[in-house]
């Protein structure tokens, strides 16, 4: 029993509760299931996709690196103060510029080396949205190496033509490596998020049902008002269209 006779209660206050034991059990059961569904999709992972693209995003590194060295510096020589001279001979302007752009680069390939120890506690989205930034910027400097080697009186040797070949399939595998890892990555994703929230779902539809049950074991006042009938007591037996209490406004 929750009220007595001759109290005032607002609508709704449950005026007394059959016996729901098993029906709150039945509550506590679900809250756990719910809770535990919402706790797995936030601690979710994607270990095996997520490893895949953080080994994209090291062996990027190591193919650029190797191609650097191997195909793109057959043009390159010693020191200057703008940067490596440039072996073939383009005008005077664009070596230089073309010297500075491979200095930048090379500062750029010493940042990547430095990223690659705090891989594994980085987003692999982020991973590889930075290798594919930094292996478009080397794309396009191959390009303009191209561009300078195709130049009338380049004086471009057959190994240096070669190099700039392998240079640009290197590049290009590596960019579609990348795409090839993020599309996993996003399919991955999306499955396994649906799949989580498809378990929340169920989770809550049980955790309704469970309350839903144990609504109905509550007796509620349907107005607000003075209680003026409680024939019942803690205690008794009641069956169903029983009358249990009367709620009036008096006067």
């Amino acid at each position: 029993m929750r009220t007595r006779l001759g109290a005032n209660i607002p609508p709704g206050f449950i005026i007394a509760e059959l016996e729901n034991a098993a029906e709150r059990a039945v509550v506590l059961q679900a809250e756990g299931a719910y809770d535990a569904a919402i706790a797995a999709r936030n601690a979710q992972s994607l270990p095996d996709t997520q490893e895949s693209a953080r080994d994209t995003y090291r062996t990027a590194y190591t193919t650029l690196d190797t191609t650097l060295e191997n195909d793109v510096d057959l043009f390159f020589g010693g020191p200057t103060p703008t940067g490596p001279d440039l072996l073939i001979y383009p005008n005077q302007q664009e070596a230089e510029r073309l010297s500075r752009e491979r200095a930048r680069i090379n500062t750029l390939m010493t940042s990547f080396e430095a990223n690659l120890a705090t891989a594994n506690s980085r987003s692999p989205q982020a991973l590889l949205d930075e290798v594919e930034s930094t292996t478009r910027q080397v794309q396009a400097f191959v390009n303009q190496l191209a561009s300078a080697a195709n130049a009338r009186d380049s004086r471009v040797t057959a190994t240096q033509t070669v190099g700039l070949a392998s240079a640009r399939t290197d590049v290009n595998g590596i960019l579609s490596s990348v795409a090839t890892a993020r599309a996993t990555l996003r399919t991955s994703t999306v499955s396994v998020t649906a799949g989580a929230d498809a378990s929340i779902k169920q989770a809550l539809g049980s955790l309704r049902g469970a309350q839903a049950a144990l609504e109905k074991t509550f007796v509620r006042a349907p107005i607000g008002g003075q209680v003026n009938f409680l024939p019942i007591r803690v205690g008794d037996y009641v069956t169903g269209l029983q009358h249990v209490a009367t709620v009036a406004q008096n006067g």
